[in-house]
């Protein structure tokens, strides 16, 4: 498999939860610009997600711009990925709707910390997937931080 249909694919199911956030706005109930403060709790935590979802998107249609030949460890991976950033429009709505009470907002950075786990991993996987003369390892460089070790062991 090429890695355009992989893109393809993620990149659907990210504007399927792009979908499901935005479905899950409810409009303000009254007319007047007071009835906007009830619903700022939804619009922060909505412009959050966007923000996160939007930060994954971005970099995973550029990390797969890398790949040529899509492995089923790159497969099993991206799954992982779009399965936690799949809980974002639940975690979202469930923080907006208990006025950020500090479980919600535990539960909404567990699911971000562990898609920012699984976007690594996804990383980590492609990294190895590569020869020593790749593109992607050559524009990556140095800029690994703390996981260098760990993507080129």
């Amino acid at each position: 498999m090429n890695a355009g249909r992989m893109e393809a694919f993620s990149g659907g199911a990210i504007a399927i939860v792009f979908t499901i956030m935005a479905l899950e706005q409810h409009s303000p109930h009254g007319g007047s610009f007071s009835a906007l403060h009830h619903t700022f709790p939804l619009l922060l935590a909505l412009v959050l997600s966007s923000v996160n979802l939007g930060i994954s998107w971005n970099n995973h249609h550029h990390l797969l711009k890398t790949v040529h030949t899509v492995t089923g460890a790159m497969l099993w991976t991206n799954r992982k990925l779009l399965f936690w950033l799949s809980l974002f429009p639940a975690a979202t709505a469930w923080v907006s709707e208990n006025g950020f009470a500090t479980p919600t907002v535990a539960t909404y950075a567990v699911v971000l910390v562990l898609a920012a786990l699984a976007y690594t991993m996804l990383r980590a996987v492609i990294v190895r997937s590569h020869d020593e003369n790749a593109r992607l390892r050559l524009a990556l460089g140095r800029d690994f931080k703390g996981v260098r070790r760990w993507c080129y062991t």
